[in-house]
Order: C-alpha cells, then structure tokens, then sequence
C-alpha cells in the first residue's frame, strides 16, 4: 500500500469528522432531540380503592387517574417493585389485582407504553390474606375443625398415612398449637357446644361429645345402622343438627341425645344453621346442590333450593363444606379451583382468592372476619387449617355465641 493512498484515507476520515464537529456544533453535542415529543401522556394516579389498603394478592383493587391505557399489555403496574396484575382497564380507571407483598407504604408505579415517563408515586396498604397454621408441613393432615369462644382453633390431626394425631388446638393469643384431646378417631366435623363440650361426628350413625376428657370411647346419640353422619351445626334451644348420607335431616337434643327426623333424601355434607334457617348442601337427585329450609319452633318448613350447580361449567365439582357471612354470602368448600367459592343472588358462584388457596376446603369456621377452612396444601395431598382474610364478618356459630 503507497504513500499516496494512505493520505488520500486519511484525507477521507477528517472530512468526515469535520462534518459530524459541524454537525454537533449547529445541533448540540447528544444525540437527544429537544423537540422529541411521547406519543401518549404520561400516567397519573390520582386515587386507589378501598381507602385504606386492600389484600396483597388478592382481587381486586381499583386505580383512578388519567391517561391509562386500555389495552392491558400496554401497561404494567408493580407495587415496590413487584408487579400486580390489570384485569380490565379504560383511560381513567383500572382494575388490578395487587402484587404479594405486605407493607403500609407500598409504592405504586404505573407504565404505559408510548409514555416517556413512568406514573407519580402512589402509596397504597397491603395486607396478609392469609395465615397458616404454625409449625406443620406437607407431612400433616387436618380434618374437621372448629372455634371455641376464646377463638382458638381446634381439629383434628393425621400424619400423611392417614393415622390420627389425636385433637390439636391452635391457641389464638400466643399462636402455639397444644394438644386438646386424645383420640383415635379422624373426625368428619366437629363442634363446640353451648355446654362448652366438643361435639364431633366421623361418617358412621352416632354423634359423639367429649366426656371426662375423651370423645371417642361412645357416641352420645346413636341413629340406626342404614346412616351416615357427616357433619353438624347448632341451632336454637340446645338443638344439634346432622346432615348425612340419609333419608332425613336429624335434630338431635343435646339435653339427652334424643333424635328427630325430617324427611329429605340425599347425600349431605354440609350444614349450617343461621338466622332461622338451616342450610344444606351436597348431592340431590345426582346434582350438587343447596337447599334452605325456614326453623320455626325448631322444625323444617318451606324448603327451597338455592343453587344448583351446573355441571357443564363445573362438572366435578362436590359441596364439602357451606357457611355464611352475616351480609348473607355463601362460602362453599369444594373440591375444584381454589377449594373455596362464594355465592349470592347478586354475584352468582365465584371462586375466592384464586391461586393464593389449592383445593380442597373441607370444614370452615369464623373468628371475627376470618375465615378458618382446613384446605390442601399446595401439592394437593394434606390439608391445613389456614386463617383467611375475607373482610367480612362471619355469621355467628350458635353453640358458642
């Protein structure tokens, strides 16, 4: 290579830096263009629903300003950094299901695409929705549980063989699981009564109450052979009643284990009495459903089905457990989607808290507005009792109200 082409290179590359110095000189020395302008306003959060905070991971929240988006995969929403999810949207209003982080001064940041800058800063409060029984694993199994009055949860435990572990209690002040009664029994349901004894029924034809500090030595009131009971609930006036696999709804008389029978066939395993009705749900006729029944002076009148539930949309779905809210929403435990739905005339059958809770939730309880539910645990084999945040007050339980 001469002489003479080397300079004529070079020559080349400084007229070319001469023009990229003009160039920087008439127009600035970044690449930025002042007159660049985004091609949508930036967000603005001007208000979040509820006032006050909401529920980490659960639906769902509502988020007002301006400028929003209202194709959801041109926005994104995380809460300190973890990223929420926009079930719908419009200009002005979102909803959002909230990230899984707990906190009182939760940073909300909205982005939407085409916007050079992110939202204002928004700080929201996210609450736990769910609490688990302390100290036990995949290798424990609750079945029926229930409250007593000082709000310690009391079940019935099994290691994951299915041997029982005898009765634990779930003290609610110190968070400690103690034991409470020895048995030998996996109890189906189970109560505390208005005498402050435990009543529980395991799927045989008797119905059992704790004595001299067992429960599982002889039943208490003892139906026939060709029954099954299920589950229990107190009503008024000492008066138990038992659901099963039967040709009636039992009313037992805690005052002496006595029995009285109401005609109605089918394969119950659920019960719950509230406000002068009873509730019953499981299979009837070969569908799920649920019926109410008005209680005057403790007998069954005026039945009414409730819900069916539809077996296209559902098709294996069974009724385990039903209980309610003092506003008069039914709670199902079920075997399918999160274990627990909710049901009104004015909502229709949705599934609660989808993803935070597995299937399948087996027996309920309240404690103020949590929900107690003995569900699955997350690889679907054990059940755990868990504390569930449903912002409601629970209907009473009258054996220990």
């Amino acid at each position: 290579m001469n002489k003479l082409y080397l300079h004529k290179i070079s020559a080349i590359l400084l007229a070319g830096l001469l023009v990229l110095t003009f160039s920087c000189d008439k127009h600035g020395s970044s690449l930025f263009d002042p007159n660049y302008e985004s091609s949508r306003p930036t967000p603005v959060i001007s208000e979040i629903l509820p006032v006050g905070g909401y529920l980490a991971g659960v639906d769902s929240i509502i988020i007002k300003g301006e400028n929003f988006a209202i194709g959801l995969d041109s926005m994104t929403i995380n809460f300190s950094g973890v990223p929420g999810t926009i079930k719908s949207s419009t200009p002005t209003q979102m909803v959002v299901r909230p990230g899984q982080i707990v906190g009182d001064s939760i940073k909300v940041l909205l982005s939407v695409r085409g916007s050079e800058f992110f939202s204002n800063d928004y700080y929201y409060s996210l609450k736990e929705a769910i609490f688990a029984i302390p100290g036990y694993d995949e290798h424990h199994n609750s079945t029926g549980l229930t409250v007593n009055a000082a709000g310690d949860v009391i079940f019935s435990l099994q290691n994951e063989n299915g041997a029982n572990q005898g009765i634990k209690v779930w003290r609610s002040n110190d968070d400690l699981v103690e034991d409470y009664l020895p048995s030998k029994v996996n109890w189906r349901a189970m109560k505390v009564g208005p005498d402050g004894l435990l009543y529980a029924v395991q799927g045989n034809f008797a119905v059992y109450r704790e004595d001299a500090g067992v429960i599982d030595i002889k039943p208490y009131a003892i139906g026939v052979p060709s029954e099954a009971y299920r589950n229990l609930d107190f009503g008024t006036d000492n008066y138990l009643w038992v659901v099963g696999k039967n040709d009636n709804i039992l009313r037992v008389n805690i005052s002496n284990g006595s029995i009285t029978r109401f005609p109605f066939s089918a394969e119950l395993r659920a019960v719950r009495y509230y406000d002068g009705i009873l509730y019953v749900g499981g299979n009837v006729g070969g569908s799920e459903q649920i019926w109410k029944f008005d209680v005057v002076n403790n007998q069954l009148q005026n039945e009414v089905l409730l819900l069916n539930i539809d077996k296209a949309e559902y098709p294996d779905l069974q009724i385990l457990e039903i209980t309610l809210d003092v506003e008069g929403t039914l709670y199902i435990g079920a075997n399918t989607g999160s274990g627990i739905y909710t049901w009104s005339n004015t909502n229709g059958l949705k599934e609660l808290y989808a993803g935070l809770i597995k299937p399948t939730a087996f027996s309920f309880a309240w404690i103020d507005s949590y929900l107690v539910a003995s569900v699955t645990n997350q690889n679907g084999s054990t059940r755990h009792p868990l504390k569930i945040n449903v912002l409601k007050q629970g209907a009473p339980y009258l054996g220990i109200e």
